[in-house]
């Protein structure tokens, strides 16, 4: 059963069915990928999502959020800023992703398919990463961290360093670089597995 998209998710297929394609991986040239990527991060803003003042909250909360990782009901919502950087990280990893025919994981899987404990490692490597990087994640929301971490520590042509944080993008390209690739591949039970 698919999850219900996130306003990032139907962002990003709009971008897709912008540029004539079903998913970044059926671009082959590395140059038209890059461009694909620097078009999606140049006009996404996750805090343009809602009317100033709900926008400006969701803002700070947010960076509450991920900080602490506490769950809490702000505006009548139970998400929360971590589960966000979660989904964004998983989403990112099944679409920048290949099946064993060649077909981009997110056609045929979402994120109910992927396993429990590459999850939970996920999960960890996201904490690792948040704690290391500290404050200069003080400017991103937390979409925005998953989605870059994600793209950033397996190499893909944009992450943190093409979004044009400077220094700080840098800084956090060398801290992600460090956790290595992962990749995701189809068990025999059917499930998504990370490496």
């Amino acid at each position: 059963m698919r999850r219900r998209s996130s306003k990032y998710q139907d962002y990003f297929k709009k971008k897709l069915e912008e540029h004539g394609i079903k998913s970044p991986a059926d671009i082959k040239d590395e140059a038209e990928k890059k461009k694909f990527f620097e078009d999606v991060d140049k006009d996404w803003d996750a805090k343009d999502e809602a009317d100033g003042k709900t926008s400006k909250v969701w803002a700070k909360v947010d960076h509450l959020l991920f900080s602490r990782f506490e769950k809490k009901k702000i505006l009548g919502s139970k998400k929360t800023a971590r589960n966000d950087m979660l989904d964004a990280y998983l989403e990112a990893a099944l679409w920048s992703s290949t099946d064993d025919n060649g077909d981009p994981m997110d056609r045929n899987y979402d994120i109910s398919d992927i396993d429990k404990k590459s999850i939970k490692n996920s999960d960890r490597d996201l904490d690792k990463f948040v704690d290391k990087a500290g404050d200069l994640l003080d400017e991103m929301d937390s979409e925005q961290i998953g989605h870059d971490f994600w793209l950033t520590r397996n190499g893909h042509g944009a992450g943190f360093w093409d979004r044009s944080l400077g220094d700080v993008g840098d800084k956090l390209t060398k801290i992600a670089d460090k956790f290595g690739e992962v990749n995701l591949y189809v068990g025999d039970d059917g499930k998504v597995y990370i490496d």
